[in-house]
């Protein structure tokens, strides 16, 4: 689906437009503006141009120097955080494009466990295999580029595998047998993995290991490029965890969204708190996302909804020489004159509902160290 953030009477059900069919997955914006690539499940992707609206197959194929892909349910497809003009997808083996899909480039060999005892999808169904590709295990299920280098790539796998490679997929180097020092059970599936802003060096991950009957929250964090682990820890956290974002303006402010809810922490993972402001605490956070101009922090979830915090700026500002401050003033931003650019609109015919509007006046937002509810 494509919509937009804003709109004249708010955002309605007619505003959005369908870009592509099946379970739908993946949602990814090119930096031309037009271009978006969209999959269902299985690894089946497309190009779409926003403006005629055709869209066109970009999957890669199998060649014959190739086992049998296998794609995810949820296969990953990701622009590049360092090079945007960068595009992954994978299968056992990662694959990179730099033309939008027209060519791919197999950058890695099975970077999964390869393990066949994993591998018996075809043997189900009786007299025909019954696979919708939901029975396909060891496989690609994340995939991060590093904001500070194009060539420092990481890839987490639905069995446990670890691995990133500093020369753009030449080598490869495999550190999933670490993070269990870190009380993070070994072959659970990595959800998402985090290449920090601030230090090539440090990276975070989440583990999901609820398909085992493990439902607990595990975040890890590694310094040094995997070797060695800490696991990030709260006992508010609920939820098998599905997402993590670090802020990229404050390294110290992170989000992580799990299965039950949304979560921050302002000192790099020391304490976290539970995000609330109409954000469920059953949000199903599957993705997370920090705009980089409007510093809205985008909530993509399952089956509740989108949700935006309309400017993350006193979020980020709110360092510990504010916290030691008895009143503190964060800066407010200039005052748009929109002159009605939202305008009114007027209510679908029938069956229609809208979501708000961003604030046309922006907040003054402040800090007091001590809660008052009563006197001056």
């Amino acid at each position: 689906m494509d919509g937009p953030s804003a709109a004249p009477g708010g955002i309605s059900n007619a505003r959005w437009d369908r870009l592509y069919g099946g379970d739908g997955f993946w949602t990814i914006p090119d930096i031309d503006g037009q271009t978006v690539y969209a999959e269902y499940q299985g690894g089946n992707m497309s190009r779409i141009n926003r403006v005629t609206m055709k869209s066109e197959d970009i999957q890669p194929k199998q060649t014959a120097q190739d086992d049998d892909l296998r794609w995810n349910w949820n296969t990953p497809l990701v622009t590049g955080a360092a090079n945007s003009k960068n595009l992954y997808t994978g299968s056992q083996y990662l694959y990179k494009s730099t033309n939008q899909g027209r060519d791919w480039t197999r950058i890695s060999g099975d970077l999964t466990t390869n393990n066949k005892d994993k591998q018996k999808q075809e043997e189900s169904g009786g007299l025909s295999a019954d696979n919708t590709s939901a029975e396909n295990h060891c496989t690609i299920f994340t995939i991060a580029e590093s904001p500070l280098d194009a060539n420092l790539v990481w890839v987490g796998t639905d069995d446990g595998n670890l691995q990133y490679t500093i020369d753009g997929g030449k080598t490869w180097k495999n550190v999933s047998a670490n993070y269990a020092q870190a009380g993070i059970p070994a072959s659970t599936w990595i959800s998402s993995i985090e290449p920090s802003h601030f230090d090539k060096n440090i990276l975070y991950a989440t583990f999901d290991n609820h398909m085992y009957g493990d439902h607990r929250t595990y975040l890890g964090k590694s310094t040094d490029m995997g070797a060695t682990w800490t696991r990030m820890q709260q006992n508010d956290f609920t939820g098998f965890a599905h997402k993590i974002c670090e802020d990229p303006i404050n390294k110290n402010l992170l989000f992580l969204g799990t299965e039950m809810g949304l979560f921050a922490t302002l000192d790099g993972g020391a304490h976290w708190f539970r995000m609330k402001n109409n954000i469920p605490e059953y949000a199903m956070v599957r993705d997370i996302k920090i705009h980089p101009t409007t510093h809205d922090l985008i909530v993509g979830t399952h089956g509740r909804g989108i949700f935006i915090v309309d400017d993350i700026t006193a979020m980020r500002s709110l360092t510990a020489e504010v916290w030691d401050k008895d009143v503190y003033l964060f800066p407010t931003p200039d005052l748009p004159l929109n002159n009605g650019k939202y305008g009114w609109g007027g209510p679908e015919s029938a069956g229609g509902w809208f979501a708000g509007n961003p604030p046309e006046m922006p907040s003054i937002d402040y800090y007091l160290k001590d809660r008052v509810s009563t006197g001056k």
